[in-house]
């Protein structure tokens, strides 16, 4: 899905259980430091030594998320927030530019991890002086490709540098993005979502995986992707775009706080058709060459038809509408 899907586990349906952090438990009003915290996931292996030894530095917020409803606020209180050093590794693409830069207007630290800043990321070159001292990993690295087999090969070996780079340097927690609903469907370009949630899981480093929903930017890439000589292919689906800044507010939110394990969906504030913000974009930017809507074949085409990839009811939901972003970030573009 390019990188508007997912500037992204084997789904289970095991009980909760309980992971020990670093220290004894605390109230969870109290999130001065880890400790103990239950959350729905596979058991893992008794943490990195390395990892404990340095729970004793403070990993939270001053801030609490509530919801995301336009009627939502975030609860601050006047104490500085701690700072901490936070690795983004895909900090420079769709999410990731938002995510860098709410991390420095925060007061944190940040460590840019991009092929464009001079890491391959598809190996652990490297990554271990480059994370030296982080506390905290945002994984919101995307891969062009659209098939299972490459984008599971990316996934799984990024994934797999950055946990081990992480043991290494002493990483506390790992924030990964992925998509609503990726175990559902697992082909294509989730399927190495879903590659990417495993090792994350199966990893030693306590972690928190944040669900999205496509991002507005998607009409912009879709509309790319399909383009011919005499017209642009557009599948038909059914989707729920989110807008990338409020994704990123989230993923912050989450990586100053304790590991969650699978935290809560995030989708968009409105069902759209996929067919009509495409046109919408297009019109915006002026785009004059004909849309023709396609039916995609196969698991994924049907998941995209049916709404598979819609958040379920009662999912927290962005405020940004498609029209109000398009407005915003296109000359021109509609806020209707």
């Amino acid at each position: 899905m390019a990188t508007a899907i997912a500037v992204f586990a084997a789904s289970s349906n095991r009980g909760c259980a309980t992971a020990a952090f670093a220290r004894p438990p605390v109230a969870r009003r109290d999130n001065s430091r880890l400790g103990i915290e239950r959350f729905c996931t596979i058991p893992s292996p008794a943490p990195n030594r390395r990892v404990l030894a340095r729970a004793s530095r403070p990993l939270t917020s001053a801030h609490r998320w509530h919801t995301i409803g336009a009627s939502s606020q975030r609860a601050t209180s006047s104490a500085k927030e701690p700072e901490v050093k936070i690795a983004i590794a895909g900090g420079t693409g769709t999410v990731g530019r938002h995510v860098t830069d709410l991390v420095r207007q925060r007061g944190h630290e940040s460590v840019v991890l991009a092929r464009s800043a001079g890491h391959d990321l598809t190996t652990a070159t490297g990554l271990a002086d480059a994370l030296s001292g982080v506390d905290v990993v945002i994984d919101v690295l995307n891969t062009p490709t659209l098939g299972a087999a490459a984008s599971t090969r990316f996934f799984d070996a990024t994934t797999a540098a950055l946990l081990d780079a992480r043991v290494v340097a002493g990483v506390r927690h790992h924030v990964a993005l992925s998509i609503v609903n990726a175990t559902r469907v697992a082909a294509g370009y989730y399927a190495g979502k879903v590659a990417q949630e495993s090792r994350v899981r199966a990893g030693t480093v306590p972690w928190t995986i944040l669900r999205a929903t496509q991002f507005h930017e998607f009409a912009a890439q879709t509309l790319g992707r399909g383009s011919l000589k005499v017209a642009a292919l557009v599948p038909v689906m059914r989707t729920q775009p989110v807008a990338a800044r409020e994704v990123a507010e989230r993923l912050v939110e989450l990586a100053v706080g304790s590991p969650r394990g699978q935290a809560a969906d995030l989708g968009g504030p409105r069902e759209e058709q996929l067919i009509d913000i495409v046109r919408a974009y297009a019109q915006a930017t002026r785009t004059r060459r004909p849309l023709v809507q396609i039916r995609l074949p196969g698991r994924m085409g049907a998941a995209m038809r049916a709404g598979a990839l819609l958040p379920a009811a009662g999912t927290e939901r962005g405020r940004q509408t498609f029209a109000q972003w398009l407005a915003s970030e296109v000359p021109g573009g509609s806020a209707g």
